[in-house]
């Protein structure tokens, strides 16, 4: 599942419209890749509402209902436990993450890096 991208040095997999990335090659099987992006799909409203607060306080009010589709498609990075949105339009500049634990039961340290 995961193939080797050589530009970027990482393990890369794509599932359900999620970016999985690792520096070492994952021992994951594709059914533990999808059960993570299924379970970031059941907890995106979740996810929402702990990242809601941060970035209308950086960008301004924003519609929780479109911020799916402007956030883009979200990174996981299997080594840090991170999900990033590199290709977000809510501006140019900006890199948007936060670390998860226990899929996606706990969230944390929402950044906004540029």
């Amino acid at each position: 599942m995961f193939q080797y991208n050589e530009d970027e040095e990482l393990y890369q997999a794509v599932a359900d419209g999620i970016e999985f990335v690792s520096e070492e090659e994952p021992e994951l099987s594709e059914e533990e890749v999808r059960d993570l992006a299924a379970s970031y799909q059941e907890n995106l409203s979740r996810i929402l509402d702990f990242m809601l607060p941060a970035l209308e306080e950086f960008y301004g009010k924003l519609d929780k209902a479109r911020l799916p589709k402007a956030l883009g498609q979200p990174r996981i990075d299997l080594d840090t436990s991170e999900v990033s949105y590199c290709e977000h339009t809510l501006d140019d500049s900006h890199v948007i993450s936060f670390e998860f634990y226990d899929d996606f039961e706990i969230l944390e340290n929402l950044t906004i890096d540029g």
